[in-house]
């Protein structure tokens, strides 16, 4: 793949994600419940579909684990439904987690394996901190320590040593 193609990759996850990642208002709501087919949203998800058929890194990806279109739907929406439906790292986790070959086949090895809350949250972590490989399989909790949460993470480690 050289330079270009990796541009056009890029740019077009870009612009996918830039209309899946944006939260329906009320009337875009009811229209894509009227309409069902046509609207933004629908269609950009089928170019989401049809780019990780088309793309050859993820077509190995995706028929190594004997996967379909419907899998990857299934997946997407399992995503959103358990709190990965957001920005992270300059990037819409849902859209992201399936245009790369390594959080693909994350995804297919550890959705049986792992609880949901747990697969978004190792997701989220591994686009926050713009990683790239393989997603790692614990759970790290915030990158920066003067984040909110650090505290919260922190008290809830306490507790599980205490707990062991």
């Amino acid at each position: 793949m050289g330079l270009l193609d990796s541009f056009r990759r890029h740019r077009k996850i870009k612009r996918l994600s830039k209309i899946l990642g944006r939260p329906f208002n009320s009337a875009e709501f009811i229209n894509s419940i009227k309409t069902k087919d046509g609207s933004k949203k629908n269609i950009a998800l089928e170019g989401l579909l049809d780019f990780c058929e088309s793309n050859a890194e993820l077509r190995r990806v995706i028929d190594s684990h004997s996967a379909n279109r419907e899998t990857l739907l299934k997946i997407y929406k399992t995503l959103i439904a358990n709190g990965a439906g957001q920005w992270e790292g300059g990037a819409y986790v849902p859209v992201a987690a399936l245009t790369q070959p390594w959080t693909l086949r994350f995804l297919f090895e550890n959705c049986d394996k792992l609880h949901w809350g747990t697969v978004c949250i190792l997701l989220l972590e591994y686009f926050e901190r713009n990683e790239s490989g393989p997603v790692p399989q614990e759970v790290r909790g915030p990158d920066k320590p003067y984040d909110p949460l650090y505290n919260l993470w922190e008290l809830e480690q306490k507790q599980k040593d205490e707990d062991y």
